[in-house]
């Protein structure tokens, strides 16, 4: 039986719990954070073209958030993280550099 990666809880936000694997790493390293206000978890598609292996997360800032799109073995998941902003860009970056099979760009 495969592990189910589900977060709930009152930093939890929006219909969905479920989330892809490479995606509740990063929302359980960003949820460690006072600075992180909530994380809303939307749907996940699994017709992306597998990108081999690689595992990719794409910053796009938007106007009270930022949005994750979080690519692991042919799944999408976007993440909208609320709080600081950049504090989030730093915790990203530090969680790129310790898992050296993470693309992040922007």
């Amino acid at each position: 039986m495969s592990k189910r990666y589900s977060l709930s809880g009152a930093r939890i936000s929006g219909k969905h719990t479920s989330l892809i694997p490479l995606a509740y790493e990063v929302a359980t390293e960003l949820l460690r954070s006072e600075e992180v206000d909530k994380i809303s978890p939307g749907i996940i598609t699994t017709s992306v073209k597998n990108l081999g292996g690689n595992l990719r997360i794409k910053i796009v800032p938007e106007r009270s958030n930022i949005l994750l799109r979080v690519r692991d073995n042919g799944a999408l998941q976007e993440v909208r993280v609320f709080g600081d902003s950049e504090h989030v860009r730093q915790m990203l970056a530090m969680f790129a550099q310790q898992n050296d099979t993470v693309e992040l760009y922007e």
